[in-house]
């Protein structure tokens, strides 16, 4: 698993943040990804978010960590 914290994500080409098929059970947290096409595309699987500004979304919703 992999942690992405404090970050400031914004005014990418087209997309923000790619958690990609097969990563798995990442944490997202007090991070800021907006003003993107798609700010955050999430198809991995049983990865949270807790404290973060996130624009667009699309793929699976991130649920609250724990």
């Amino acid at each position: 698993d992999v942690r992405i914290r404090n970050n400031t994500v914004q005014n990418n080409g087209e997309l923000g943040v790619d958690i990609s098929a097969g990563s798995d059970d990442n944490r997202l947290i007090d991070n800021t990804i907006t003003d993107n096409p798609t700010d955050l595309i999430n198809e991995g699987a049983g990865n949270c978010g807790s404290g973060n500004t996130i624009g667009t979304r699309a793929g699976n919703p991130l649920t609250p960590c724990g």
